[in-house]
Order: C-alpha cells, then structure tokens, then sequence
C-alpha cells in the first residue's frame, strides 16, 4: 500500500517514544529545562549559548524540537510577560535524566 505525502509528513511528526541522545549536548537542555521548571525559548537559547553546549541558533530550535517531538519536554503557548513559546519538562523528561 503506497502513502501520499500528507500521510508521510503527518505520521513524521507526531510523538516518538525514542530519541538516540547526544549527551553533550541534549543533556545540558534538558537539565536547564528542569531546573527552570518554566523557561522562555528566549531564556532558555541564551542559557545553552553562555553554557557553550550549543552556538548555532538553527542547531538549538532543531535540538528543543526534537525533545518536544520525543516527549521529553513539553512547549506551551506564550505566557506573558514572555514573548513566544515557554517549556516545562515533562515526566517522560525527568525518569529519562533520572
């Protein structure tokens, strides 16, 4: 059975269970993450730059993505007073860094 390419982009998106973690770098973003418990995209890119885990923009929104995507955090709608999306980690987050 063939599948269209709304069916290959829709099943490519949606939450994976597993995720091949680059320690050096997934690692520091999750535990900023945890110990915000709330944290800005803004906050948080800043953060991971003056950490040096990560340097390119790009490379960052790619990486928090794909946390999301996995489960490990979750993005949640602009709270004010920031502007853009906020994350918390999520449970699956925390037994994965436990």
């Amino acid at each position: 059975m063939e599948r269209n390419s709304a069916e290959i982009v829709t099943a490519s998106v949606e939450r994976s269970p597993y995720i091949q973690f680059n320690w050096e770098r997934d690692l520091p973003l999750m535990l900023a993450v945890r110990n915000a418990t709330f944290i800005s995209h803004r906050q948080l890119s800043e953060q991971i730059r003056a950490g040096g885990s990560e340097t390119g923009r790009r490379s960052f929104n790619w990486r928090i993505e794909r946390l999301v995507r996995a489960g490990m955090a979750d993005k949640l709608p602009p709270q004010p007073p920031f502007v853009g999306p906020v994350y918390t980690i999520t449970r699956e987050g925390l037994a994965c860094l436990e």
